[in-house]
């Protein structure tokens, strides 16, 4: 049975951000397998230092996938969001996910259910849209700059339409016509179809 690597350090120990990202990774692989997806889970030091929760297969490919829970704007403010991306430039005492990791696909949870960007896509984005040179104070203020944490990460945040401009895959969940079928939007966006088996 596939569970979820959520785990504790000195630094990462908010309670309610654990709680997040567990159900998060609970409603990927809930909608992955629903979508025909088989999925392996990676081991915790895969997790931690490889930055990769889950292989994901089908029809003979294969894809490494982490996944990110929707966020808050900043820590204690508000609600969690879709509308803000937070992308992690270096995490504490490593690279960090986008340019220490190994996954091939970055799994964003939305509203919707989620969105899905292949790594080097966002890489892209990063480049493109962020001030690179730009450092706030504020994590509520790191919109296209970048925030440095007391812990030594570096995040910047970026608009999800701007992620929505390499979206690799669009997993979609909600009830169409009270008959429980799940909509999914397939990578070019053109084509839509239902899949009955969800």
């Amino acid at each position: 049975m596939l569970t979820t690597n959520i785990y504790t350090t000195k630094y990462n120990n908010n309670r309610d951000n654990l709680k997040m990202g567990e159900k998060a990774e609970l409603k990927f692989i809930d909608v992955a397998i629903k979508f025909g997806w088989d999925l392996t889970q990676s081991a915790l030091e895969e997790d931690k230092r490889k930055h990769w929760d889950y292989i994901i297969s089908k029809d003979g490919k294969e894809y490494k996938v982490d996944v990110k829970a929707m966020k808050r704007l900043a820590k204690h403010v508000g609600e969690p969001q879709d509308e803000w991306i937070w992308i992690e430039l270096q995490g504490w005492g490593n690279p960090g996910w986008l340019y220490g990791g190994i996954a091939d696909l970055i799994a964003f949870e939305m509203k919707y259910g989620f969105l899905i960007v292949k790594r080097e896509d966002i890489k892209k984005i990063i480049l493109e849209k962020v001030d690179l040179y730009t450092k706030v104070a504020n994590a509520e203020d790191a919109k296209y700059k970048l925030h440095k944490r007391n812990t030594g990460d570096i995040s910047t945040m970026v608009r999800a339409e701007d992620l929505e401009e390499v979206v690799w895959e669009r997993w979609i969940y909600g009830n169409t016509d009270n008959n429980s079928e799940k909509i999914f939007l397939d990578k070019n966006r053109k084509q839509m179809q239902t899949d009955s088996r969800i």
